[in-house]
């Protein structure tokens, strides 16, 4: 699989990343940083520590990476939870339901980028 066949799979814009990005290799680079990172396991233990601030950091930060490398979908679910999290306080409501979906979609992604990266070995 090659990096357009990737981006196909994931159901992202990869004409409009790489426009944004410039170089084929800057793309990848990124998508190297998300797959290493560990994005959504800072999430839930912050989340299950009530540490609030630490929480609202790691979403806002896979909410750009999600940005930056086109993941719509990823993109709408960190900023949706984002919102709620934004005060650095306990969120009122729950926040279950959002955790699950950013969850399924960055799993998703991640096996998806596992997949072209076991591929191009």
């Amino acid at each position: 699989m090659d990096i357009r066949e990737c981006y196909r799979m994931l159901g992202a814009d990869y004409g409009e990343v790489r426009a944004r990005l410039i170089k084929e290799e800057r793309i990848e680079k990124y998508l190297h940083i998300f797959f290493n990172g560990e994005y959504f396991e800072t999430i839930g233990r912050s989340i299950n520590e009530g540490n609030w601030g630490e929480a609202f950091r790691a979403v806002h930060s896979l909410k750009g990476v999600s940005l930056t490398l086109g993941f719509q979908k990823l993109y709408q679910a960190s900023d949706a939870l984002c919102d709620m999290l934004r005060d650095c306080v306990t969120p009122e409501g729950d926040i279950s339901g959002p955790v699950q979906e950013l969850g399924t979609e960055y799993d998703r992604i991640k096996y998806i980028i596992g997949k072209f990266y076991g591929e191009k070995q």
